[in-house]
């Protein structure tokens, strides 16, 4: 293999329907045309469903760009498209002085059972609702989530105010990636708290709670991915949490006409 890419489509909060496309070009195959070639097949499949669906919020084609891929990042600007946003990778580089601040009064973290997912799940979605992008909560991404080998409902912290959901974390780690990269480092991401909740230091709570249960496993690094566009000071939060920004990606897209 010595390419691969993907596509997908999904609903935005603007109302939008994104169809996106992603792809990778191995080094030395670089510089040939294919990753090119990969784009003019992928846009064009796109256009053919974006015209049979003919979504009546209007359509985009949209990719994701690493900051270094300075030739993805050519490729999209000759086929037309504007960066819309950047998104920023941050590793904790350390698990020592880990700040868990207190929870508020009525507030309590349980441990989380395979009859919480549902409603953890729900309450995950509509807490990204007024995010920018699109949140995909049907029941078939639901099953993905619960499936994916890497998930792990002893690292998920979640706080209750008496039966609502309040705020959570989702913290999983993927060895494979560890064992790649030379490093034992856990994620902690998505972070999500519902708006009744917000702006009571719920989220920085369950990070300090989280940091912990990845450390407990063996872990010596935590990371995260956030949108510079997420309201509620989200960067802010996680520098306080001692993150460091490693890497920048971007949103590209390009409208499609009606």
């Amino acid at each position: 293999i010595v390419a691969c890419s993907v596509f997908e489509q999904s609903d935005t909060t603007a109302g939008v329907r994104n169809y996106s496309s992603y792809g990778s070009v191995h080094p030395a195959w670089r510089c040939r045309g294919i990753g090119t070639a990969m784009a003019a097949w992928n846009e064009a499949r796109l256009l053919h469903i974006a015209d049979e669906q003919h979504h009546p919020g209007g359509s985009a084609l949209t990719t994701w760009i690493e900051e270094a891929d300075v030739g993805a990042t050519a490729l999209a600007q000759s086929r037309g498209y504007a960066r819309t946003r950047v998104g920023f990778h941050m590793v904790r580089p350390d698990m020592l002085d880990i700040d868990i601040p207190s929870l508020p009064d009525g507030v309590e973290v349980r441990p989380v059972t395979q009859a919480d997912l549902p409603r953890i799940w729900d309450a995950m979605i509509e807490a990204f609702r007024d995010h920018h992008g699109g949140h995909d909560g049907s029941e078939a991404a639901f099953q993905r989530w619960t499936r994916d080998p890497v998930f792990d409902t002893s690292l998920m912290i979640i706080a209750y105010d008496g039966e609502e959901i309040a705020s959570g974390v989702q913290g999983w780690i993927d060895p494979e990636e560890n064992a790649a990269n030379g490093y034992r480092r856990g994620w902690t991401d998505p972070v999500f708290t519902s708006r009744p909740w917000r702006r009571r230091g719920l989220a920085s709570a369950l990070l300090g709670r989280a940091f912990v249960a990845v450390r407990e496993r063996g872990m010596t690094s935590a990371q995260l991915g956030v949108d510079s566009e997420k309201p509620y000071q989200a960067l802010t939060l996680y520098e306080r949490h001692r993150f460091e920004t490693v890497r920048t990606g971007s949103e590209w897209t390009r409208v499609i006409a009606p």
